[in-house]
């Protein structure tokens, strides 16, 4: 593996890796495109809790996941998780999604974990392996596609 590999919050990034990120996410999800302002209104509102995290190799963003506490709820969202694709199956999406996991638990009054997908992306099996049990079809995205939803139920005892 090359280089030095690094995992790191994105609120406490480079002004430069905010920027990448997010012209990454909007290259990435072209389904649901997000402006400037929403972006960084998502990374710096308080009283969500947002957690994000980048990996990086030797100073390239490699993936990054993102979510936040949703409002007057005891659920966090996990929104978004992208890894590139020459460094996908090398387990970053798994170490992305432990980190979140790990610092959403330690938030008071947490009582769920969930995240949302395309149906068509087929990722019940990957997300299992994490933990995550599938609560199924919720509802649909703008465009029609079906979302699907899985969850993760913590005991943090706060």
């Amino acid at each position: 593996m090359p280089g030095e590999l690094k995992i790191v919050p994105l609120q406490e990034s480079s002004a430069d890796d905010f920027k990448n990120v997010f012209r990454i996410y909007n290259d990435s999800f072209p389904e649901s495109i997000w402006s400037e302002k929403y972006f960084k209104n998502y990374f710096f509102h308080p009283k969500e809790n947002p957690l994000s995290f980048m990996f990086k190799i030797d100073g390239e963003i490699v993936g990054f996941v993102f979510g936040k506490m949703l409002p007057r709820s005891n659920s966090f969202n996990i929104s978004s998780l992208w890894v590139s694709k020459k460094h996908r199956h090398k387990y970053f999406g798994k170490k992305l999604i432990e980190a979140i996991i790990k610092a959403a638990s330690k938030i008071k009054n947490i009582e769920e974990i969930y995240l949302h997908f395309r149906e068509k992306n087929q990722l019940t099996a990957y997300y299992e392996k994490l933990s995550f049990t599938s609560d199924g079809i919720d509802t649909a995205y703008s465009n029609g596609d079906r979302r699907y939803r899985m969850s993760l139920t913590v005991n943090n005892n706060q």
